[in-house]
Parts: structure tokens; sequence; C-alpha cells
């Protein structure tokens, strides 16, 4: 990077015309490529002395250049034609033939210039060559012709570089509308932020809200946790009491009775309290396995059409969510005797709320295997000969 910086210096010295020290630098820079083994930019860097040397008459060493940079820049194409990029080259060479008083090669490539360039000045330059070529020859047709051709490219060049000053200006004006734009959106955007952070902190407000409020229920369900303990206790106790005075046979009946009624009312008040706690937690279990994403995929299946069957995978995922929110589940169906793997397959999806006629078509079986099957289970589970419905209430009894 720095040796291509160096080399950009030349540039500055040709718009100054100190050709001597555009040469100079040049070939520094070209050296200083080579050392680093960069040859193709060692060579395409001279490029940049070559209108130089001809303006120093130093005509021997730019025939040389013109030859190393024509064989190993690496611009040219088989048919010795310059990328479209470097099309100026022609022009210089032309100048260079016009130099060594080679006219017909300098014209041809004068004309190469102005038939193959792309920019309205390099075309331009090829007339200018021609006109220079034709009156060294003495050709006032000729020179008048290109002349004539020079002004028309001349007037079309400076109509370009009107429409390009008024591109410009459009440009500007864009410009300064998109950046009036992107204040608005600034503007709006800050806007956003502030709304934002009002809501963050709304957020916040309410999450410590939701925070305290559930501090407080959790608080709650300790203390009742405390309560059920100590209500635990009170009829250990009331109870103990009670066989001591059965054992001793003491004549205190009023007090027996005083002892049952307390053990009834906390048996009765923990049973309460056992119930609420196995109705929620009850609801709770039916609801997660109701919602669980293998559920609702099995359930998906049901609905496809044709209706597919569950994979292996699903019913493995299936197995694991009873494992986990029934952990005994497994156990209390391979007693006494080991279940086959359809026959837990049935119970699992039963458990899981799936109709008979659904559990047949995820199992892939006929709907008469099933009742047969779920009779079968029945039976090897319970010990008894039912219906197959029988087996539904038995299942779903276990949490």
């Amino acid at each position: 990077m720095s040796i291509e910086c160096f080399a950009l210096q030349a540039n500055a010295y040709e718009f100054l015309n100190e050709w001597d020290s555009v040469v100079y630098v040049t070939d520094m820079a070209s050296d200083m490529f080579n050392r680093i083994d960069r040859k193709d930019r060692s060579v395409q860097v001279l490029y940049n002395e070559l209108l130089a040397l001809i303006h120093l008459d130093n005509y021997d060493k730019a025939g040389k250049i013109f030859y190393i940079y024509e064989k190993s820049s690496g611009f040219f194409d088989e048919t010795n034609n310059i990328d479209k990029r470097y099309d100026i080259y022609y022009y210089i060479k032309g100048l260079y033939y016009l130099g060594v008083n080679k006219l017909d090669s300098a014209e041809s490539l004068f004309r190469k210039e102005l038939s193959q360039a792309t920019d309205l000045n390099n075309r331009i330059a090829g007339c200018k060559g021609l006109q220079e070529v034709y009156s060294r020859k003495g050709i006032v047709d000729s020179i008048a012709k290109y002349a004539n051709l020079g002004y028309i490219l001349n007037d079309s060049a400076y109509s370009l570089s009107e429409m390009q000053n008024i591109q410009k200006f459009q440009a500007s004006y864009n410009y300064n509308h998109q950046k009036q734009l992107a204040e608005e959106k600034t503007n709006d955007a800050r806007n956003a932020y502030i709304a934002i952070g009002i809501i963050m902190v709304l957020f916040l407000f309410i999450a410590v809200i939701a925070w305290l409020w559930f501090r407080h229920h959790r608080m709650e369900q300790q203390l009742k946790e405390t309560q059920y303990q100590q209500t635990q206790n009170l009829l250990e106790q009331a109870q103990s009491d009670l066989m001591e005075l059965q054992e001793k046979n003491e004549n205190a009946s009023d007090l027996i009775s005083r002892k049952s009624r307390e053990i009834s009312e906390l048996q009765s008040q923990i049973a309460q309290y056992q119930h609420r706690q196995s109705v929620k937690d009850h609801a709770n279990l039916e609801d997660l396995l109701d919602n669980a994403p293998i559920t609702r995929d099995l359930a998906e299946l049901l609905k496809a059409n044709p209706v597919q069957s569950a994979t292996q995978g699903q019913l493995r995922e299936l197995r694991k969510l009873i494992n986990e929110f029934i952990p005994n589940f497994y156990e209390a169906l391979n007693h006494p005797q080991a279940l086959r793997p359809v026959e837990y397959e049935v119970c699992l999806l039963t458990r899981c709320h799936f109709k008979p006629a659904a559990i047949s078509k995820l199992l892939d079986r006929d709907d008469a295997y099933i009742s047969n099957l779920r009779k079968g289970i029945l039976l090897k589970v319970y010990g008894i000969k039912g219906s197959p419905k029988e087996l539904d209430e038995q299942i779903m009894q276990i949490v």
C-alpha cells in the first residue's frame, strides 16, 4: 500500500509538467515493486512515465518500456488490443511514433484511438493525432476533415460536460433531500427510543409488582404449609392423648369425647387441604399433558390427509413426557406382568386423552385389534374381565 501511494506522486508531478520528477518517481516505484516480487505491478506502473519520456524526447527508453509493457502488464489480449479502460494508450504510443517519424504507424494508432475509444476526450485526442500526422504529410483535406471532426467531438464533450454538471446538481439536491429525510428519520428514531424507554420503565414497574405479588403468594403458600404441618402435629398429639386415656380406662368419657371431636376436626382440615392440592395438581397435570408439544404433534398427524401414523421417535417423546409428569406410570402398569411395547403405547396414548379410534390410526392398527388389546391389558394388569372403557377409567386414575 505504501508503494502504491508513493507511485501516485507521479500524477501530481505530471499536472505540474515536471517530467523529470515523473520519471524518477515511477522508476523508484517500479524498482520497489520488483524488490517485493510484484513483477506485474513493477511493469504496470511504468505506464505513468511514457508520456513524460515523450515530452523529454527520450524515445529509446520509451520504446523499451512500450515493449515491456505490452509483453508483461497483462492488459493486452491475443490480438495486442489493450483493455478498454486504458485505450488512451493508443494515443500515447501514436505520439511516440510521431516522435520517431513513423507516420504510418502513428496514423494507425490514432485511427484505432478514434474508432475504439469509449471516452469522448480520448476520441478527440485521436483526432488531434491524425491532424498532426496529415499536417506532416501535407494532406490539407484530411487536416480539415479531422479538425472539423475534432470540433464536433469537442461540442459533444461540452454538452456531455453540461449534462454531467446538471446531474451533479441533481445529485446534490437529492443528497440534501435525503439528508433532510435522514434527519427526520433520526428524530423519529429518537422519539421511538424515548417511547421504548417509557415502555421499559412501565415493564419494569409491572415486573416489580408481579414479583411482589408472587412473593406474597409464595409466603401465603408457605404459611399454609406450616399450618398444615402444625395441624398434623396436633392430630398426632390428640391421637396419642386419646390412646393414653383409653389405656388407663379412666372415667373420662367427656374428655375422650372432646378429644375425638378434636381429632375429627383436625382430620377434616387435613382432608380439605389435601383435596384442594389434589384437585389443583391434577388439573395442572391434565393441562400439561394436553398442551405438550409431542401431544400437539400427534394431534396434527390425525388432521393430515391421509392420516399419518406416529413414528418411533414420536412415541419415544411421548414416553419421556409421561416419565416426567407421572413417574410411577410405568411401574403401575407393568405389575404384576410386563406389558408388550404396543400395549404400553396404547396406555400412553389413552393417558394423554386420545380416543380409541385415534389410537388405532396413530399405531396403524385395526380398531378391533386395539379393542381386544385393551381388554387384554385390563385383565393382565388389573385382573378384571370387562369392557375396554373400564381400562380407560383405571389408567386415568394414575396421577
